[in-house]
């Protein structure tokens, strides 16, 4: 964020479509988009959604499951930064 944000602004992007479609993005999928191009063009669209909004970026996470089916460990790697 480039300014101070209250909590319900900060809930409101974490709930949004356009916070999920623009880091899914960089993976294979978005939800409910098929075709690559449409999904790179989700994935924009959604950046410069949150770019407006005052968002610069994005942390992502690789998580690593490990252990038992039943009940796995999951640990956070080291995440990347991805600009909107």
């Amino acid at each position: 964020m480039t300014a101070g944000t209250s909590v319900e602004r900060m809930a409101m992007l974490v709930r949004s479509k356009a916070l999920v479609d623009a880091a899914e993005g960089e993976r294979r999928t978005v939800r409910g988009v098929d075709d690559q191009e449409k999904r790179l063009l989700a994935r924009k669209s959604a950046r410069a959604r949150l770019r407006s909004q005052g968002v610069l970026g994005l942390m992502q996470f690789p998580v690593r499951v490990v252990g038992s089916a039943s009940a796995p460990e999951r640990q956070a790697l080291a995440g990347s930064f991805v600009r909107t």
